[in-house]
């Protein structure tokens, strides 16, 4: 069998300094997918998350299955600033037990991943044209047949 395309994790890039460091990959998602996150998201009332439970619990059973995995660490003892950092296994209940500011972040990275935003062009590009294949190609489109007589 050949080869096929396989859609590798993506890594998700967090702009909150507080998250730096934190690493989370996830599964290229559908755009429905991703619609669907953000309508949930958007249903969750940050300032009073009680009052947003069965949108939370929706929003997390969506989110759980994108996730391939994290970095997240938590201090063996959290009362202990030096106390060594154990890492948190990426389960539905681990997810649970996250704040609803670190599952918000990690829903808008989902989103912006899966948007396409690209990083800046190199110099060498050409700025987002046509390359010189498509252009040779697209005048061998336009070129009149070749006579067979």
């Amino acid at each position: 069998m050949g080869k096929g395309y396989r859609r590798a994790p993506v890594k998700l890039v967090f702009s909150d300094p507080e998250l730096d460091g934190f690493n989370v990959w996830i599964k290229r998602v559908s755009i429905g997918r991703v619609m669907g996150l953000m309508e949930l998201a958007e249903q969750v009332d940050v300032a009073d998350p009680a009052n947003s439970r069965e949108q939370i619990q929706a929003l997390l059973d969506s989110l759980y299955p994108c996730l391939v995995a994290w970095n997240l660490e938590d201090p063996e003892d959290p009362f202990d600033d030096d106390s060594p950092a154990v890492p948190v296994p990426l389960t539905p209940e681990a997810l649970r037990d996250q704040d609803v500011a670190l599952v918000m972040a990690i829903v808008e990275g989902m989103t912006q991943a899966s948007g396409g935003v690209a990083d800046p062009l190199e110099r060498s590009s050409n700025g987002g044209g046509p390359s010189e294949t498509l252009m040779a190609l697209q005048s061998l489109e336009h070129s009149p047949e070749p006579s067979t007589s």
